[in-house]
């Protein structure tokens, strides 16, 4: 699934909006690499092809991309806290 700033309440992911319209606060982390931030080699680097000859190689960038994305989410409590939203 494709997913953009611009195209997550339309195209993608239908249940943020709903989460949303129910009162939740709901963040959408952009992966590293994805969206905004995309890597140029990114279709590339995970294209079907390449996940059927090169398994454990594309298996190791994606767990890259998990892991720095993972990594950046705790940054983001500052920008909740000046936007004078609620502690998690």
């Amino acid at each position: 699934m494709s997913i953009s700033r611009e195209t997550v309440s339309i195209a993608g992911a239908p249940y943020v909006s709903s989460l949303a319209q129910a009162g939740f606060l709901v963040a959408c982390v952009d992966a590293v690499g994805h969206g905004a931030r995309h890597y140029p080699e990114f279709d590339d680097m995970f294209n079907q092809e390449r996940w059927g000859a090169q398994f454990e190689a594309v298996e190791s960038d994606y767990l890259t991309i998990v892991r720095d994305t993972a990594a950046e989410v705790p940054s983001a409590g500052p920008v909740r806290r000046s936007a004078g939203w609620p502690p998690p």
